[in-house]
């Protein structure tokens, strides 16, 4: 696991920093008109990608044949996906305001078409859990991107700089995966696999796309109902928050697969890994969304140029919608890999309708107003979804949410802290009340756990250093 967070650390901080610098010189616009436009593109280059990967690791069969036809499965798919994006470019290029987005829209489906190919290179590296060689791409695909993305914007064509951006961060880790896996597709291929194949695919996919349905559709909303600049603040919101939930969560959601095909059959060996996963997210998630609520407008005002000013009160919502990550961001992997397949997509479908129709119910209200209303109802439903787990492995209830116990506790007392601490220093610059808070919130949290809960404490530190 310490990979995984070394890589996710790495690649979020390289790419934040050159955020921060294209931000300088980019408006809020830019971002919103890249990100509508990436939006159908990630369906097959992020969704499509990862749900490859995992089909083939489920079949455990690596075999060239077989990769082949994964390989020719997939890019089956992704084909008429990115025709369908090149012809949506052509219609929404004479959308009064969107031209630029029409423009990009072809860009972005063609660079669809490399992706099958990187997802089974990506499934080659995972079979033997090359968690460092995936930290080296993508820091590099993202360190060398940035280069491009920089360069670019300092030139005549800056308003191309996010889409030269994502070319050369492909094309990099294509090579780098290439390099080490020296995988091509071949001609030797097994037709009446491609069922099967799909059969694993699909619900993948499907269970991925719905999971990431929600804040698509909110993009795609928040350009209709307000405009590209207000998209353009959601995104460079959600990179903040990205940047924290990177390095802190999202190494986790690589673990599930592995571990629970290691212990497939053992109820007691599924629920030791899925409270473990859990409750390590409760450590890093729950302090860091709740210092990041308080000190949102700060964070906004200190990294980012007046032009985007608006993005302190989005941002608060961000974090505050993210405090339950240990109660609801896990649910639809965990129930996958303990081969749930079919109450995932469920609960997802569940999840993910109620969330866009709430978001489509309420009237018009401000952009944070939106995004907390929306996402409570998912609240209760991922409750729900954790009953569900809990008896499919045996685990019980009480036992499962007192384990977050320490986490939580740590967090209320490193909350007053920081709140007195704002209070105190209303009238410092943002810069000072910004490092003291997040200074003495870090202490109070850390300090809270050793005196109390250390036993807690190194037991979750085992399982990042990969020792648990």
């Amino acid at each position: 696991m310490v990979w995984n967070f070394i890589g996710f650390i790495g690649s979020q901080a390289s790419g934040f920093v050159i955020f921060i610098l294209l931000a300088m010189k980019l408006p809020p616009e830019i971002f919103g008109v890249v990100a509508l436009a990436a939006v159908a593109a990630d369906i097959i280059s992020m969704d499509g990608r990862f749900a490859c990967m995992d089909a083939v690791m489920q079949a455990d069969d690596f075999s060239k044949k077989t990769l082949n036809t994964s390989f020719l499965a997939f890019f089956l798919v992704a084909l008429p996906f990115s025709i369908g994006m090149v012809l949506l470019g052509i219609f929404v290029g004479k959308i009064e305001g969107y031209e630029l987005v029409g423009e990009f829209l072809p860009i972005f489906g063609l660079m669809v078409l490399a992706v099958p190919w990187l997802a089974i290179m990506d499934a080659i590296i995972m079979r033997n859990l090359g968690f460092k060689q995936m930290t080296q791409r993508s820091i590099l695909g993202t360190i060398a991107g940035g280069i491009v993305g920089i360069a670019v914007v300092f030139s005549p064509y800056m308003i191309w700089a996010l889409v030269a951006q994502r070319l050369v961060t492909l094309a990099v880790v294509i090579l780098f995966e290439f390099r080490y896996t020296r995988w091509f597709p071949g001609r030797d291929v097994d037709w009446s696999a491609t069922i099967p194949f799909l059969k694993r695919f699909f619900p993948l996919l499907a269970i991925s796309s719905l999971n990431q349905a929600a804040p698509r559709i909110t993009m795609v909303v928040f350009g209709a109902r307000y405009d590209t600049a207000t998209v353009g603040l959601l995104r460079a919101a959600n990179r903040i928050g990205d940047t924290l939930q990177g390095p802190l969560v999202s190494p986790m959601m690589g673990l599930w697969f592995p571990l629970m095909t290691k212990v497939r059959g053992d109820r007691a060996g599924e629920a030791n890994i899925y409270t473990n996963i859990i409750w390590t997210a409760s450590l890093l998630s729950l302090p860091a969304f709740a210092g990041l609520a308080l000190i949102s407008q700060d964070v906004a005002t200190v990294l980012l140029p007046e032009s985007y000013s608006g993005v302190g009160p989005i941002l608060r919502a961000i974090a505050i919608i993210s405090l339950p990550i240990p109660l609801a961001w896990f649910n639809a992997i965990a129930m996958t890999a303990l081969d749930m397949n079919k109450t995932s997509l469920t609960y997802t479908i569940v999840t993910v309708t109620i969330t866009v129709g709430v978001l489509l119910a309420i009237p018009d209200v401000t952009p944070a107003t939106a995004i907390i209303v929306m996402s409570v109802p998912s609240w209760f439903i991922a409750i729900y979804g954790n009953i569900l787990i809990h008896r499919r492995i045996g685990l019980d209830h009480a036992h499962h949410y007192f384990g977050m116990a320490p986490a939580i506790l740590a967090t209320l007392a490193m909350v007053g802290v920081v709140s007195m601490l704002y209070m105190l220093g209303s009238d410092w610059p943002a810069i000072v009340r910004l490092t003291s808070s997040a200074s003495a919130g870090a202490l109070v949290y850390a300090g809270w756990l050793y005196i109390f809960h250390r036993n807690w404490l190194m037991e979750r530190v085992s399982l990042i250093r990969g020792r648990a």
